[in-house]
């Protein structure tokens, strides 16, 4: 958990090397609830972070969502990682199910 909350921290501070591509109108669902979030959505490939953050895959894409300032849920979008219009349903690194779609398709 220590190494996300540094990971948080880079991409906060601009620090992080890792090449992002950013959804401005992206949107998440926590499938478990069901309540729909409009967020920017940063994806990012594991194959940027590894090795510097050991639970990252190189073969797989991440999507990050920063909630607050010290806040955020890192979801794997799967090997091939392609952001479909229509959405990816993945997990976080908590296991908890999400899907990460562009607006309005959550």
């Amino acid at each position: 958990m220590r190494s996300v909350l540094v990971l948080l921290l880079a991409f906060c501070c601009g620090a992080a090397s890792a090449e992002t591509t950013v959804i401005e109108d992206g949107c998440v669902k926590y499938l478990e609830t069901g309540k729909v979030y409009n967020v920017r959505v940063n994806i990012v490939d594991g194959q940027d972070l590894w090795p510097k953050y050991s639970w990252a895959n190189v073969l797989t894409k991440y999507a990050i969502v920063f909630w607050d300032k010290d806040e955020a849920t890192v979801i794997d979008i799967s090997i091939f990682g392609l952001m479909m219009d229509t959405g990816v349903q993945a997990k976080d690194l908590q296991g908890r199910r999400w899907k990460v779609a562009k607006q309005p398709w959550c």
